[in-house]
């Protein structure tokens, strides 16, 4: 039974490992073209690695995301939904989070 286990265990450390090295969906220049409208979902979408800093992302949905590594430095973030994103690495340093939503999921 515990061969088993071992193999269990592998295998979902190799899918993180796979998940950590998969590009993001969408580029930083795609990204400001989707903000200049109005409503803007990124929920789901992966966003990892991206340089997202100084933009401005208030009210955006970025529920379910994979935002791995991404770089929010001086970004506006208000209002903004964060439900069940994975955010590990990503960087906030002095962005505008006021009346930010964080829903964190149970593991």
């Amino acid at each position: 039974m515990i061969q088993g286990l071992i193999e269990g265990i592998s295998s979902v450390l190799n899918k993180r490992k796979e998940d950590e090295k998969s590009p993001a969906e969408l580029t930083h220049t795609d990204v400001i073209k989707c903000i200049q409208s109005e409503r803007v979902k990124f929920r789901g979408v992966n966003l990892s690695g991206l340089d997202l800093s100084k933009l401005d992302l208030s009210f955006v949905d970025f529920s379910f995301a994979c935002l791995k590594n991404v770089l929010f430095s001086r970004a506006n973030l208000r209002c903004a939904k964060f439900w069940d994103v994975d955010a590990v690495g990503s960087n906030f340093h002095n962005a505008t989070l006021r009346k930010v939503l964080i829903l964190l999921m149970p593991t």
